[in-house]
Order: structure tokens, then C-alpha cells, then sequence
């Protein structure tokens, strides 16, 4: 049986901010996201999944910004 994962690299936008999604996006470090009304900034390469939104419970992987 063979499995396949499609990984998505979203570019950033002029602006530099997009909204965070959780379909296996490649996220980089230096990525900053949006995400229920809050910014955030990537601190580790990451592939985004369900339940890996940016929050207190990701801090490896995100760090709030104001």
C-alpha cells in the first residue's frame, strides 16, 4: 500500500501576512499568519495539520505578535 501526502507552500502576499490554514501548508521560519484576529510569526519549519493552529499549545512552532 502506498500513501501520498501533498505538502502546500503558500507564498506570502505583499503584505507579508496570510491567514493560517491547517492543509498541510509548509510553514518557514520568518512566515507570519493570521489567525482568529491575531498575528503570529513562524520560529521552526512546520507542516501545518488539524489541531496545530497558533496558540499557547504551539509556542515551539509560533510566536504570538502584536
Amino acid at each position: 500500500t502506498t500513501t501520498t501526502t501533498t505538502t502546500t507552500t503558500t507564498p506570502r502576499p505583499s503584505g507579508g501576512l496570510t491567514t493560517w490554514s491547517s492543509s498541510n501548508v509548509l510553514y518557514k521560519v520568518g512566515h507570519t499568519v493570521s489567525y482568529d484576529g491575531v498575528k503570529y510569526l513562524c520560529v521552526h519549519d512546520h507542516t501545518s495539520f488539524v489541531g496545530a493552529e497558533p496558540g499557547p499549545l504551539t509556542w515551539a512552532w509560533w510566536k504570538r505578535i502584536d
